[in-house]
């Protein structure tokens, strides 16, 4: 078999790059969306005994256990003030991304014709 034969009729399908665009843009979002919020939630910071004692005079603990000599203490996250839903902001990106993505589908396709 010579690598330089190609089958008559089939010619090779290149993907646009766009698609290579779309592809990654949707693999930050959900990223972002599933896997940094998870790290950040589960970090573990050391503290000294008073610091914990002060969360708990507060009431800033939920709850607390003790392994191993050492305290491990869940504090509730303070307000920031943003309550924004985020599901807003995901749709208008999938909504832009798919204008985008039909621009170029027509454009392409009026090239071809012409």
């Amino acid at each position: 078999m010579n690598l330089g034969d190609k089958k008559p009729g089939k010619t090779p399908t290149k993907r646009p790059l766009y698609v290579y665009y779309i592809i990654v843009g949707v693999i930050i979002v959900l990223l972002n969306i599933l896997v940094v919020p998870a790290i950040q939630e589960r970090s573990i910071e050391k503290t000294d005994y008073s610091t914990f004692i002060k969360s708990v005079e507060k009431g800033n603990v939920t709850r607390a256990t003790i392994e191993e000599g050492y305290i491990y203490y869940e504090v509730k996250s303070p307000k920031t003030g943003d309550d924004t839903n985020i599901w807003l902001p995901i749709f208008l990106l999938v909504l832009s991304v798919g204008g985008i993505a039909g621009i170029f589908w027509y454009t392409k396709k009026k090239n071809h014709k012409e």
